[in-house]
């Protein structure tokens, strides 16, 4: 198995350092999802439907959030895949009750000539939401959903106080929660292109991709009293 040593993984581990420290200060952990899942071991991608061959045994759990990524009338254009568990941004431990910051990999299919999908996994970003308190403790794996890109809003289940008489186990229940930071973390010089032989003389390249996902994709920060600690929003863009 082939670990993820790009140099955009290392821009990665960077920006979750420097967020990992804003964070520490305030006794918080940042929860990367799919960080155990390595490109060479993702789950199969179908070209025609430009997702996840099986959405259903993906979705539950997604390692990465994919987008489409095409080149309409020349101009480059993102959109949210129309398909199951779409709104189902990733996974993370809460279990402790710790986690004040996610991380998100986005990563595109990108749409040929022919009509079909291309999953470009030479290309990645870092979605990320910083919290001003941790999210309240659910389980090692639990789902962030109900991701609503347009509004910048998502929710999580959450372990109550109550106890399911029949489980034994605690019931759970759902919270939006707000956060002071978001934003896009690139991982690569925006020069970079890809180019496979059906676009031609047409590239797309990743600044390209990323001013179209930032059309996509709008936060909603609520900033609390006093200043965002510059090492959560340096070298992101919102």
């Amino acid at each position: 198995m082939a670990q993820d040593n790009e140099p955009m993984d290392a821009a990665r581990k960077s920006a979750a350092a420097s967020v990992k420290l804003a964070l520490s200060k305030r006794n918080l952990e940042l929860s990367q999802c799919g960080s155990s899942t390595f490109r060479d071991t993702l789950p199969a991608f179908d070209p025609e439907t430009g997702y996840w061959a099986k959405p259903t045994s993906v979705t539950p759990k997604p390692p990465r959030w994919l987008f489409w990524l095409e080149r309409v009338n020349e101009k480059v254009i993102a959109r949210v895949p129309e398909a199951q568990g779409v709104d189902r941004l990733g996974f993370f431990n809460t279990a402790k009750g710790r986690v004040g910051g996610i991380f998100v990999r986005l990563v595109p299919a990108v749409r040929l000539p022919s009509g079909q999908w291309h999953l470009h996994l030479g290309w990645e970003w870092v979605l990320f939401f910083v919290m001003p308190r941790a999210m309240k403790a659910g389980s090692s794996g639990q789902v962030v959903d109900h991701f609503r890109p347009d509004e910048g809003k998502f929710s999580y289940l959450y372990n109550t106080d109550n106890i399911d008489p029949v489980t034994k186990k605690s019931t759970q229940a759902s919270e939006e929660p707000a956060y002071v930071a978001a934003g896009l973390f690139t991982l690569l010089p925006p020069e970079n292109a890809f180019q496979p032989e059906e676009l031609g003389t047409y590239p797309v390249v990743y600044s390209e991709a990323t001013e179209a996902l930032q059309q996509v994709i709008h936060a909603s920060p609520q900033p609390p009293k006093g200043a965002v600690p510059e090492q959560v929003a340096a070298g992101a863009s919102a």
